[in-house]
């Protein structure tokens, strides 16, 4: 017996009922249209409209018909037993349908000289459309990055689009292009955004080489290296601490450097503090730059954590990266701070940055559960930034806790604290954990 398949059992049946929609529709249309030629003549509005609305609901009915299974695809080669799109999505279309709109969004984008209002308007537009159409223009868009592309700028701007439809397989695509390096600027930082924190993992060596040669000219150097930077290794902290002894193109690379450098771990941050108080590498402006970046890497702004490591404000004057109290005139406040190493202390070094004076007290602990001062008394106030090196008494055993005491009252304004040193047994040590009774980013 021969078997009609269901796909055309369905495309039948709904054409016939599209058929039977369709006269009775056309009826209805003559009903509300004609008051004469012997039919009925409606006699109150609300008759009308009733029938006006029966007439919508079948002009809805055979529209959703026509969408229905059976006949959507039919043109792009979809299944005819798929899904039925959901009311108010982008009619199917075929591959060189998606193909063409990639093509008109990527010469538009690189062609087009729009200025910048328009070109950000065309891109979030067609970045819409292009995630409507789905994984047919993603990969024609993948296909184009890769194999068909020459100009180097072209390649950015549809990497920076798929990027934007499918960052998974524009990180894939930028791995391709990595190796070897675009050798180009735009096309580099555009990778680089693709791949993210993958850049170094993947192609660390390529990154290491562009940073070191200065043949690739200096805005492809830097790129490469803001992101070989970002790896933290020791390689970089010696290769950036040799920049900062070279020449001045070199010390100033270093110096653009030092802002994306991760320094988090001890070598990092004297590498830094270093560059911070090296006299005449950098100018007010630049030290601030980087003081507000090692903040953010640090930890929350004028927070107790600020504290931990050697100083990194260099300058006077409210700098989220020193501690600060919740208020500025609060009374009595505590700083309890702990070293790597125990010591017998023999000098304490307190580095004031904003309204010093406020220290009124250096702690250590009892063994009793509570403290002991080896120095109380009251600090001069004075300008900032400063060394205060109180005359500290032997505390008599070695300990890896301090306590500092601050009378936030006695000098007016926020007291900031950038770091804090400790020598003894001959050891120098910046603070590892800090706790404070009191910050401002509470």
């Amino acid at each position: 017996m021969l078997r009609v398949p269901s796909c055309v059992v369905r495309s039948v049946l709904v054409f016939l009922a599209g058929i039977a929609l369709g006269v009775g529709l056309m009826a209805l249309l003559r009903l509300v249209e004609a008051p004469s030629h012997g039919a009925p003549e409606l006699t109150t509005p609300s008759e009308r409209a009733a029938l006006e609305a029966r007439v919508a609901a079948l002009v809805a009915e055979l529209e959703d018909l026509r969408r229905g299974p059976g006949l959507v695809g039919a043109a792009s080669g979809d299944a005819a037993d798929g899904p039925r799109p959901a009311p108010g999505s982008p009619s199917p279309v075929s591959r060189d349908e998606a193909e063409t709109l990639v093509d008109e969004t990527v010469d538009t984008l690189v062609l087009e000289r729009l200025d910048e209002s328009e070109t950000v308007t065309f891109f979030n537009k067609r970045v819409q459309r292009l995630h409507q159409l789905g994984a047919v223009a993603i990969e024609a868009l993948r296909a184009r990055v890769v194999d068909e592309l020459r100009s180097a700028e072209e390649r950015a701007r549809a990497l920076d689009l798929l990027r934007a439809l499918d960052p998974a397989r524009a990180s894939l695509v930028a791995s391709d292009l990595m190796d070897p390096a675009p050798a180009d600027a735009t096309l580099l930082a555009s990778t680089l955004a693709a791949l993210g924190e993958a850049a170094v993992e993947r192609h660390g060596e390529i990154l290491r080489l562009l940073a070191l040669d200065r043949g690739n000219g200096s805005d492809l150097q830097l790129v490469a290296a803001r992101a070989w930077v970002r790896s933290g290794s020791d390689e970089v902290i010696e290769q950036l601490g040799s920049w900062l002894e070279g020449s001045s193109e070199e010390r100033a690379l270093a110096v653009a450097l030092l802002a994306d450098f991760p320094t988090r771990t001890p070598a990092a941050r004297a590498l830094a503090s270093r560059a911070l108080f090296q006299d005449g590498l950098m100018d007010r402006g630049a030290q601030a730059r980087l003081m507000a970046a090692l903040a953010a890497q640090q930890g929350p702004a004028w927070a107790a954590v600020q504290l931990v490591g050697p100083p990194d404000t260099a300058l006077d004057g409210d700098h989220r990266s020193a501690w600060a109290s919740k208020r500025p005139d609060m009374g009595v406040v505590e700083l309890v701070l702990t070293f790597a190493h125990a010591v017998r202390p023999q000098t304490v070094r307190i580095h004031e940055t904003f309204n010093p004076g406020a220290v009124t007290a250096v702690q250590v602990p009892d063994g009793r559960g509570g403290w002991a001062s080896i120095w109380a008394g009251t600090a001069e106030p004075g300008p900032a930034p400063r060394w205060f090196e109180p005359s500290i008494r032997d505390a008599g055993t070695a300990v890896t806790r301090l306590r500092l005491l601050l009378d936030t009252d006695s000098v007016s304004g926020w007291n900031e604290i950038d770091a804090v040193e400790v020598v003894g047994d001959g050891r120098h040590q910046w603070v590892a954990e800090a706790w404070a009774s009191s910050s401002y980013a509470d």
